[in-house]
């Protein structure tokens, strides 16, 4: 064939045929050196001599070899090797080839990435975020104190590095040299993840801790120099980005350079065998005394503020972080004094031991779905489908430090974005958004249910405080002013078109977020109907909630939320809006005469006095709300019900004036409620008050509107706590009125 085809690229028919041969051959019993020369198709398809190719046994290195003729990919390893090549690794070990530099970031880029992240520990939950998007289970954080010997290194200047670092294990995750190379570049195409990171700088945010990462992961060990400062070249001119790869496995490496690996040291690792996960060692980023090396990536860090960071790491790590995410189920804080014969746990936060097949798959049923791609199609039937996803999940927490043990319950409502959302989404697919949102709510800790919650905004970690009393999740575009457009007002004037779009997307997001909110609340309904201000402590107040969050969280939540039975009447049953009537604001503990007499007159809603507000807030109209001109008009079409409030006051047989005075109590305080909205505009005409029973005289009965009376002066009344000023009563005297604190006053001049 080669000399059929003399300096010609093969066709697939023409490459069949040579993959088929080369298979029988490797099946033969005789050595391939035996065969004479051996001609196989190269990786583009030209027949070379077998001598001239090599078989590539370690993929992850692969493209950082230097004038290597790869034999086709079509060609297993098996049959590669029974024909007699030689293979990556060999050549590599035995120095027959060389590692050409792999690609590195600049500082430029870095410290663009890191420019609107400050804080320490936020830097952590976005490391934690990063290994979700790699599919790892477990991940651990190591704060190594010590400082490790420095007499065998590959390179001597590697000694500052030696030194006090933060060590991220990632188990059962093994990266290859140029997946690591591009996670760094932002290559979103090329990167391998399971999701896109959408919070933090990724990979990168190892830079805000050190200027020079050290990766171990398989077979590899890899460094990361930006700045050009620790790896220089002798022929080279300037300093310049660059990374190196070094294949331990099978070497003397770990002989030659015995300091060099002692650091790595931890979570099971050993230089004499593969690494069954990825250590990224990150040495702390010290304040240096050589000018040369002044210029840094991101924040210095002595070691007083490296403890202090250890000391809150449970704070930025707590259970929430593992909230949202799709695959971490365990995050660790472990750390290793300088004077200490071993790695100590400090802190742990993990998903119930519990954890099932079922659960796995709920975490990340949504991000998973491709129906919602569909929706093209079913527009045009006029029918989309709403795709939701409900479940529980319980994570412990383990805090060494403290002693403290915890289990937190959370039930979880998500699903796939509106119409809008989908159409956006599918608009710009180079952008790989997906319109889901998902929304918590925590059920219980420790047993208590429903504790105070300070409700935040993640797009898979924590990007903002919201205000409301659940945590909301979204596949939201996170920049440094997607969400400051939304704090200033929703304007659109004067925006750049990538600003218009992801303001408009995280919109579209946060409105949908609100429908799962619903859900979530209904489904919460049934679990507490006995201990319903607990239910309604999960509703959200106006007061409280952040700027972005009332016209795109609170106004559709409550429009949705008053076409559900969701309001609980003082019979126990959860009715529609319109079914019911909410006390007015001045029902209160502090006067229960109204709240009872009320209850006589309309179906009332035990629900807390805020919803009503909230309601109307939200641009709700068919509120039900009890108003004085409502109550009079009650009492004047059934007088009974004053009687009915009187005799439900509990008489006192041993002193039947505290009876009277309870009575007149109880009189006054209504009155007063259906005086609120006469006397508030000034109004002198009272007439609307005829035939209302509510007059209470000095005797201690209660009389109808209008009656010739006055309010008696102070010498004249018989308990003083109804007392008004003389000079506002009217000259004549027929019976004596007991006075209504501030009101009667009014009601006489009618």
């Amino acid at each position: 064939m080669s000399e059929a085809f003399p300096n010609q690229q093969l066709d697939s028919d023409m490459m069949g045929l040579a993959k088929n041969l080369a298979l029988e051959a490797s099946r033969s019993d005789q050595d391939g050196r035996n065969f004479g020369e051996v001609f196989l198709p190269d990786a583009d398809s030209f027949m070379r001599p077998a001598s001239q190719l090599v078989y590539d046994d370690a993929p992850w290195l692969s493209s950082t070899m230097n004038d290597v003729l790869f034999v086709h990919h079509d060609i297993c390893n098996e049959a590669a090797q029974s024909l007699g090549l030689k293979s990556v690794r060999k050549l590599l070990i035995s120095g027959q080839l060389n590692l050409k530099d792999l690609p590195c970031p600049s500082p430029s880029t870095i410290g663009s990435n890191l420019r609107d992240f400050e804080s320490h520990g936020q830097m952590l939950s976005h490391l934690v975020d990063f290994a979700d998007t790699l599919g790892s289970r477990e991940v651990c954080f190591l704060f190594d104190f010590r400082t490790h010997s420095s007499q065998s290194l590959l390179q001597p200047n590697l000694s500052s590095l030696q030194g006090p670092s933060l060590i991220m294990y990632l188990k059962g995750v093994k990266l290859g040299a140029e997946q690591i190379s591009r996670l760094q570049c932002q290559n979103h195409d090329l990167q391998g993840l399971h999701r896109t990171v959408k919070n933090g700088p990724g990979l990168n945010t190892m830079y805000h801790f050190t200027d020079v990462p050290c990766i171990v992961s398989g077979e590899g060990l890899y460094f990361f120099d930006p700045q050009g400062s620790y790896f220089v070249d002798q022929d080279q001119n300037k300093a310049r980005p660059v990374g190196k790869a070094h294949l331990y496995v099978n070497s003397d490496l770990s002989n030659k350079f015995a300091d060099q690996f002692v650091p790595f040291q931890v979570f099971g690792f050993n230089a004499e065998r593969e690494f069954h996960g990825t250590l990224f060692r990150m040495p702390i980023r010290l304040a240096s005394k050589d000018e040369a090396r002044e210029v840094s990536l991101g924040r210095n860090m002595d070691v007083e503020e490296f403890q202090e960071l250890l000391a809150s790491s449970s704070n930025w790590l707590n259970h929430e972080s593992l909230l949202f995410l799709e695959h971490l189920e365990s995050i660790e804080v472990c750390s290793w004094s300088e004077d200490s014969g071993e790695m100590v746990s400090e802190f742990k936060t993990s998903l119930d031991l519990s954890i099932s097949a079922s659960l796995r798959l709920s975490r990340r049923a949504l991000s998973a779905n491709k129906e919602w791609q569909k929706f093209n199609l079913m527009s045009v039937f006029g029918s989309v489908p709403a795709i939701k996803h409900m479940f529980e999940v319980k994570i412990n927490t383990v805090n060494r430090r403290t002693g403290v043990k915890q289990q937190h319950h959370w039930l979880i409502a998500g699903m796939i974005g509106s119409r809008t959302s989908r159409k956006m989404a599918l608009e710009h697919k180079t952008k790989k958004l997906v319109p889901c949102v998902a929304v918590a709510a925590l059920l219980s800790c420790d047993g208590l249910a429903l504790p105070k919650l300070e409700g935040q905004l993640f797009a898979y970690s924590k990007v903002m405080r919201t205000g409301l009393p659940v945590h909301i999740n979204g596949w939201f575009e996170v920049t440094s002013n997607a969400f400051g457009l939304l704090q200033n007002g929703l304007s659109k004037d004067n925006l750049s078109s990538v600003e218009r779009f992801e303001l408009e997307w995280n919109q579209e997001l946060l409105e949908s977020s609100s429908e799962a909110y619903v859900d979530l609340l209904a489904s919460m309904c049934p679990r507490f109907k006995h201990t319903p201000l607990l239910f309604y402590s999960r509703w959200p107040q106006l007061a409280c909630i952040e700027t972005p969050f009332i016209e795109t969280v609170h106004r559709p939540l409550y429009s949705k939320l008053a076409q559900l039975p969701l309001f609980l009447l003082g019979s126990g049953n959860f009715v529609k809006l319109q079914s019911g009537v909410f006390p007015p604001e001045a029902s209160t503990s502090s006067n229960s005469n109204l709240q009872r007499l009320c209850s006589l007159m309309f179906p009332l809603f035990s629900c807390p006095s805020f919803l009503g507000s909230e309601i109307r807030n939200a641009g709700v109209r068919d509120v039900s709300e009890i108003s004085p001109e409502k109550v009079r008009a009650r009492l004047k079409g059934d007088p009974r019900l004053v009687h009915a409030l009187i005799a439900g006051i509990p008489k006192q047989e041993e002193s039947p004036s505290d009876s009277t005075d309870q009575v007149v109590d109880a009189v006054i305080e209504v009155l007063e409620f259906c005086l609120q909205d006469l006397s508030s505009h000034g109004k002198r005409d009272f007439k609307s008050l005829h035939a209302v029973r509510l007059l209470p005289l000095a005797n201690g009965s209660i009389v109808n509107f209008p009656y010739e009376s006055f309010v008696a002066s102070e010498e004249e009344q018989v308990r003083p706590c109804y007392l008004l000023p003389r000079s506002n009563l009217p000259r004549r005297r027929s019976s004596l009125v007991s006075g209504t604190r501030l009101c009667i006053t009014a009601v006489c001049q009618g």
